[in-house]
C-alpha cells in the first residue's frame, strides 16, 4: 500500500499527508501539496507522535509537521522518509509501506 494511503497516516481521524508546509528563513510563500524534495525527517525528543520534514522547493526550504495517533508508526514513517532523502515528496508518497 502506498504510504499516502496507509490507514495509520492520520491524526484525529484526518489524513496527515501531504504535510502543510511552512516557509523557513523568512519566505512568505508556502507551497501546497506534494511538491519539492525531501531533505530530512526527524522525530523531536519531546513530541514522539510528530515527524518533522524539511523539504526544498525552488531553492527554498520549508518545514512540514505530521502528527500521528500512533507514535510507533510515526517513528517508522519518519525513518522511512529520512532514508529516502533526496526523493520528491510525490515519490515518498508512492513508497510501498
Amino acid at each position: 500500500m502506498q504510504l499516502r494511503y496507509h490507514p495509520l497516516m492520520i491524526h484525529g481521524g484526518v489524513s496527515n499527508w501531504p504535510p502543510k508546509w511552512q516557509a523557513m528563513n523568512g519566505n512568505d510563500y508556502s507551497p501546497v501539496g506534494e511538491t519539492g524534495l525531501v531533505r530530512k525527517a526527524t522525530v523531536p525528543q519531546f513530541y514522539p507522535d510528530t515527524c518533522v520534514l524539511i523539504m526544498e522547493n525552488e531553492s527554498r526550504s520549508y518545514m512540514g509537521f505530521m502528527t500521528f495517533d500512533d507514535p510507533a508508526f510515526c517513528r517508522k514513517v519518519c525513518a522511512l522518509i529520512n532514508s529516502n532523502a533526496g526523493l520528491s515528496i510525490t515519490q515518498v508518497g508512492d513508497l510501498e509501506f
